[in-house]
């Protein structure tokens, strides 16, 4: 849909948060270079991608790209005790972690991805922000798009 919109009206605003607005056609393009830093990472289908952002923009548009790359994202508050962060990450089996340079030391993921926006905004820019296709590591209508962690009635967060 987002890209069928971007198609239609790119230059309308898609966003806004404080002072900054994305058009469809930015939103569209950050996601999509977003979508193959993952999928160049080995993020595909059945992934599950970590998400440990502050909320704003390029949340967004990291959600949007890792459905793109055929994933599901999993929610980490930053502001979790570093523990149940960990907890998470390792029952969730993430295939590649999200994040800002702030939050980068609070999750190890012992050798697997990890994307830090703030050190890629250049190496993303630099990117042809051409739409990505569908392809045979795509999501599918019953790929999972998202886990999300309770606290469960045992004290340990369930996925």
């Amino acid at each position: 849909m987002l890209a069928a919109q971007a198609a239609k009206t790119p230059d309308r605003v898609a966003l806004r948060s404080g002072g900054l607005a994305w058009t469809y056609r930015e939103l569209a393009a950050r996601s999509d270079r977003l979508a193959d830093a993952l999928a160049a990472r080995g993020v595909g289908n059945g992934a599950l991608v970590g998400v440990c952002l502050e909320r704003g923009p390029d949340m967004l548009a990291v959600l949007l790209a890792v459905l793109k790359a055929g994933a599901g994202y999993v929610p980490l508050d930053p502001g979790f005790p570093a523990e149940r962060l960990a907890y998470m990450a390792e029952d969730a089996g993430l295939a590649a972690l999200v994040t800002q340079r702030r939050h980068r030391d609070r999750l190890d993921l012992a050798g697997r991805p990890v994307l830090v926006l703030d050190e890629l905004d250049q190496a993303l820019a630099a990117q042809p922000a051409t739409r990505i296709g569908r392809d045979v590591d795509g999501a599918l209508p019953e790929s999972v798009a998202y886990v999300i962690y309770t606290s469960g009635s045992t004290g340990r967060p369930k996925g």
